[in-house]
């Protein structure tokens, strides 16, 4: 059985907006866009909170 890895905040993004070679996806819808740039914001937002709380917690 295969195990995926989680991929980084921005790994994913980029993914989301590249090939995997590297060139981008062509046009992008704008809804979209702002999905996966809101899904990066939160997913940053919830390990900065987590790196807060577990400083708290020393």
């Amino acid at each position: 059985m295969a195990t995926s890895k989680r991929l980084s905040p921005f790994e994913e993004a980029r993914q989301a907006f590249l090939t995997p070679d590297g060139k981008p996806r062509g046009v992008v819808d704008g809804r979209y866009a702002l999905e996966v740039i809101n899904k990066l914001e939160r997913r940053i937002k919830n390990h900065n909170d987590l790196i807060i709380m577990q400083r708290a917690s020393r």
